[in-house]
Parts: structure tokens; sequence; C-alpha cells
């Protein structure tokens, strides 16, 4: 990492996570889970919009939720999702298909994975983003 000026170079995203944790002791609130949720939330968008294809009462849209990111073991972690008491069973049937009672099948039709799919690097960018000012705000240089 290398910072001229206010433009910073990025080598790699471990450097960048490296660094804030080496002045952690700077920044006063826990910045990894508010960059995480911020991240999320084209994935969330996407898989709300995907899902409403499917819906009949549109209670699985708004029910699709970002969960307030935890620390676990040093790694700091979002989920995306239905929870599972949300009162909407059907998220997971329909996500990934299921065999119905008469023996039928129901062919899955998910929203969950091509909403990540096509929203990664979007989030991916944004946690880059947020992480970039959180070491400029820490004081910067590398």
């Amino acid at each position: 990492m290398r910072l001229s000026g206010s433009v910073m170079t990025l080598s790699g995203m471990q450097q960048v996570l490296d660094e804030l944790r080496r002045r952690q002791g700077l920044v006063k609130d826990d910045p990894m889970k508010l960059i995480l949720e911020e991240a999320a939330a084209p994935i969330k968008e996407d898989a709300v919009r995907r899902a409403a294809a499917h819906h009949r009462t549109g209670r699985l849209e708004e029910k699709i939720t970002i969960l307030p990111a935890k620390r676990n073991k040093g790694r700091v972690y979002v989920k995306i999702g239905v929870p599972r008491f949300a009162g909407v069973g059907y998220a997971i049937p329909l996500e990934w298909g299921h065999i119905n009672r008469d023996g039928s099948i129901t062919a899955p039709a998910p929203f969950m994975q091509p909403a990540y799919e096509s929203q990664k690097e979007t989030a991916y960018l944004r946690i880059r983003q947020g992480l970039e000012e959180q070491i400029i705000k820490a004081g910067g240089s590398g």
C-alpha cells in the first residue's frame, strides 16, 4: 500500500485489512461492520427484484434482510437473506426447488444466488472504498 497526498494505491485487500487492524485503536466504532452492511445493499436490492418475479403476496420481498454484521474469531461477516423465522417458509424451496406431496418436482427459481453473482463486484468495490476511507480517517500514510 502506498499513500501519496490524497491518492492511495492498494496492492491487495489483505494489506488494507492489516493496516486497518494496525490502526484500530484510532477508530472509535467497528467500521468493518458498517462497511459490510453497506456493501450488502446492492445484493439485497437485486434479490428483492428477483424475488418479486415469483411473488404471490409480496411477503418474500419484504422479508429479505441484511442482518447486522457480526465479528467472530477475528472475522467480520454479514448475512443477507430471509431469516429462518420470518414467516416465509417457501423461500428455501423456491431457491433450491422441491418435491411436492404428489411426487411432482418444482424447479428451482433462485433469487439469492443470482443476486449475489450479479452484484458481488459492486459489493467488493464498496468494501474496498470503505476500507480506504477508514485508513485515511485513521491517519493514513503507510
